[in-house]
This record gives C-alpha cells, sequence and structure tokens, in this order.
C-alpha cells in the first residue's frame, strides 16, 4: 500500500481473476440493433438458400422470402418476433482477441450468418443512407465453443449455446 511499509501476499486465484486483456474489459452487449430501425434480415444457414424477412415495426408486419419466392403465409410471427428481441439484446460470452486462431479457424466456414439492414435517419430526421452489419456464427465441433464476429469489429466472441438455438430457430411452419 502506498504510505505504508506493510507488504501484502495476494493468492494466485486472485490475480488470475484480474482482467489484463483489453478485450476482458469490454462490455457483454454485442451491438446497438434498432427494431424501430430495422428493414430486414437476411439469414442463411449452410446448405440453404438464404431467407429474406422485411420488417414494418410501424405495422408490427414481416414479410418473407426464401431464393426470390415469397412465403409470408409459412413464417411463425412468433418466432420471428422471438428472434429479432434474442438479436436486439445479445450478449456476448466472452470477446476474444482480434487474431484468436481457433476463432479465425471456426469462422471460415459459418453455420449461419445474419445480414442486417437498418434505416438511418440524420440529425434533422432525414434518412440517410442504409446501415448494414452481418453477425457470422461458426461452431467448434472440437472445442464445442461457439464462436461469432460482426463486420464492424475485428475482435471476435463466443456465445452461449442457448443464445446460439435462440438464434437458430426454425421460422417456417413445417
Amino acid at each position: 500500500r502506498k504510505g505504508s511499509p506493510t507488504v501484502m501476499r495476494l493468492d494466485n486465484s486472485f490475480l488470475r481473476e484480474i482482467a489484463v486483456r483489453p478485450a476482458d474489459w469490454r462490455h457483454a452487449r454485442l451491438w446497438s440493433l434498432s427494431i424501430v430501425d430495422l428493414k430486414e434480415i437476411v439469414r442463411t444457414e449452410t446448405d440453404s438458400p438464404p431467407l429474406k424477412l422485411s420488417y414494418d415495426w410501424g405495422d408490427e408486419k414481416w414479410e418473407a422470402a426464401l431464393a426470390g419466392e415469397k412465403i409470408t403465409s409459412s413464417l411463425d410471427t412468433d418466432r420471428a418476433n422471438f428472434l429479432l428481441k434474442t438479436l436486439e439484446n445479445l450478449k456476448v460470452s466472452r470477446w476474444l482477441s482480434p487474431g484468436d486462431e481457433a476463432a479465425t479457424i471456426a469462422l471460415k466456414t459459418p453455420f449461419i450468418t445474419f445480414d442486417i439492414t437498418q434505416r438511418t435517419v440524420d440529425d434533422l430526421g432525414d434518412e440517410g443512407a442504409d446501415k448494414h452489419e452481418t453477425l457470422t456464427l461458426a461452431h467448434d465441433p472440437n472445442t464445442k465453443f461457439i464462436y461469432g464476429k460482426i463486420s464492424s469489429d475485428p475482435s471476435p466472441f463466443t456465445l452461449t449455446p442457448e443464445n446460439f438455438l435462440n438464434l437458430n430457430i426454425p421460422l417456417l411452419d413445417q
């Protein structure tokens, strides 16, 4: 302690709990996704055509298209709303360093991606250019980790299996 001749010894388990990497200090919330400004989500799963979901917040209305064909009548809107809430409130388990080798390898073969388009509004209330963001998720079968990355950030992260399952929810009536 400063100004004191006393020396203290700390247990190693205490020292291991101190965050030493900048990624350890980041907030768990992944992004600022506004459902008010959301225009569309394009969800692409491995070996499946992209599912395009268009959303109108004012009318709380969804439209869906698969491989260019309108399939809105097959869309389960409750599940689409659940997916939207999951995306809006998504939190990471742990942020990783930008060059994390395991995450980089896993993310080369993504399991699922979300291309999200939001409208932007300037200070005067005029609509600006759309904002695009891509969320990429991959599962590492060796470690059982679920890695993710968003296009606007160089740092990958891990997700809980629960969040991964929520993002992978079936959206179409079977």
